[in-house]
């Protein structure tokens, strides 16, 4: 799979922002990924609600360093499997 990944910054954004509008209304589910400073939490034996409680305090403490956003569009299905496209942005 050929991915093409574009790098958002104030210098592009003008010419960028209508495609990652595009995609985000076109697009059949989003997957957000923020990279932060810091180590952050690594205990994964914890439940999915504490997990999420110590994530959320730890936004406040840390600085946003990235943000990715994938938008994946339903394709096709082939029995029980389905087929997406993905924009990366």
């Amino acid at each position: 799979m050929n991915v093409k990944v574009i790098k958002l910054s104030s210098e592009n954004y003008d010419l960028e922002k209508a495609k990652l509008f595009d995609a985000l209304e076109e697009a059949t589910f989003i997957a957000i990924d923020c990279e932060m400073t810091g180590l952050g939490f690594r205990n994964i034996q914890t439940s999915l609600d504490e997990r999420f409680r110590i994530m959320k305090n730890a936004v406040t403490e840390r600085a946003l360093l990235s943000l990715g956003i994938a938008c994946f569009q339903f394709s096709e299905q082939h029995g029980s499997k389905l087929s997406f496209k993905v924009q990366v942005r």
